[in-house]
C-alpha cells in the first residue's frame, strides 16, 4: 500500500494515475511539510483518493508555543469539519520526549479521523519506548525514517518496530523511498504501508 506525499492537485492526479493508495497533503515540502491552505483542501478532496493532511505550523522544531499549539487545535478542527480522511502532526517535549499530554489533546480532537504521527518520531532517542506511547495515546499509524539517514539506512531498526507494534498500529517506513528501493524495504521491515514523494515513480 503507497501512500504519496504530494503539495499540488497535479501531483495527486498523477498519484492517482500511478496506483497510489492515499495522499499525505502538504505545503512547503522543503521543509519536510507545512499545513496546507484550506481551498487546496478542499479541491483535493474532490478527487477519488483518501487524503490525510498535515498540521504542522512552522518548521523551526516539534515543540510548538502556546499560540502555535491554539492554531493546530483550529487546523485539526477545520479540517474535521470539511472531511478530510486524516490528520498527521506530532508533537514533542523540549527534551525530544513525546509530549503526551498535547498529543492526546489533539487526537480526542481529531476524532474518527485517522491520525498518523510524523516524522517527529525519529527526532526521539528510545524509539521502543517512543511507539508504546505512541500506540497508548490513539495514533493508527507512525511515520518514520527509523532514525539517522533514509528509511533504507535504518530497515533494521523498522523491522523491529513492525515487530513490536504486532498489529496495534501501522509502523510506515518513509524518508528517501523511491520506485527503486520500495520493494526492498518492504520485503526487510514486513511493512504493510509505504511512504514516499518518489514512491510511484
Amino acid at each position: 500500500m503507497y501512500e504519496v506525499c504530494v503539495s499540488s492537485i497535479s501531483q495527486i492526479q498523477d498519484a492517482i494515475s500511478r496506483g497510489a493508495h492515499r495522499v499525505e497533503l502538504c505545503a512547503n515540502l522543503d521543509v519536510g511539510g507545512l499545513t496546507p491552505p484550506l481551498f487546496l483542501v478542499e479541491e483535493a478532496l474532490t478527487l477519488k483518493i483518501p487524503v490525510n493532511v498535515i498540521v504542522r505550523v512552522h518548521s523551526d522544531s516539534f515543540t510548538p508555543s502556546t499560540a502555535q499549539f491554539t492554531l493546530m487545535k483550529e487546523q485539526i478542527t477545520q479540517l474535521k469539519q470539511l472531511g478530510v480522511n486524516g490528520v498527521v502532526f506530532g508533537v514533542l517535549t523540549p527534551e525530544n520526549k513525546i509530549d503526551a499530554v498535547k498529543n492526546k489533546e489533539l487526537v480526542k480532537l481529531a476524532g474518527k479521523m485517522r491520525k498518523t504521527f510524523h516524522m517527529a518520531f525519529d527526532q526521539v532517542e528510545n524509539k521502543s519506548e517512543a511507539l508504546e506511547t505512541v500506540i497508548k495515546l490513539g495514533f493508527d499509524t507512525v511515520l518514520t525514517r527509523g532514525g539517522r539517514g533514509n528509511a533504507a539506512d535504518n530497515v533494521q531498526l523498522i523491522k523491529e518496530l513492525v515487530t513490536q507494534a504486532k498489529g496495534r498500529i501501522c509502523v510506515m517506513p518513509g524518508g528517501g523511498i523511491t520506485a527503486e528501493n520500495r520493494d526492498y524495504i518492504q520485503e526487510e521491515t514486513g511493512a504493510e504501508w509505504m511512504h514516499g514523494t518518489k514512491i510511484m515513480q
